[in-house]
C-alpha cells in the first residue's frame, strides 16, 4: 500500500499550491471523491489484517480530515482576497 506521508505531502502541496477553487475542487475529488486516491487506499482496508487494518484506517482517517481542513481554509483564503465567493 502507498505511503501515507508521501500521499499526504503531495495532496497538501498541490492544494497549497492551487491557485483557484475549480482547481481546489479538482484536487479534492482526486483525492477524497468517489475514485479518489484516499477512497481507493479505504476500499484495500478490508484485505488486510485485524491490527493492521486498525492502524491504517486510524490513518487514513486523519489524512482524510486533514485534506477537508486545508482545503476549507485555502477557500477562505481565496474568499478573502477577493478571487471568489466564499462557497460552502
Amino acid at each position: 500500500m502507498q505511503d501515507l506521508s508521501e500521499l499526504k505531502s503531495k495532496i497538501l502541496k498541490s492544494i497549497i499550491e492551487t491557485a483557484s477553487s475549480d482547481d481546489l475542487e479538482s484536487i479534492r475529488i482526486s483525492s477524497l471523491g468517489k475514485k479518489g486516491s484516499v477512497t481507493m487506499l479505504m476500499k484495500q482496508l478490508g484485505k488486510l489484517q485485524p491490527q493492521e487494518r486498525k492502524e491504517r484506517g486510524r490513518g487514513l482517517n486523519l489524512l482524510q480530515t486533514e485534506i477537508n481542513s486545508v482545503i476549507e481554509k485555502q477557500r477562505k483564503i481565496f474568499s478573502l482576497k477577493g478571487f471568489e465567493p466564499l462557497t460552502l
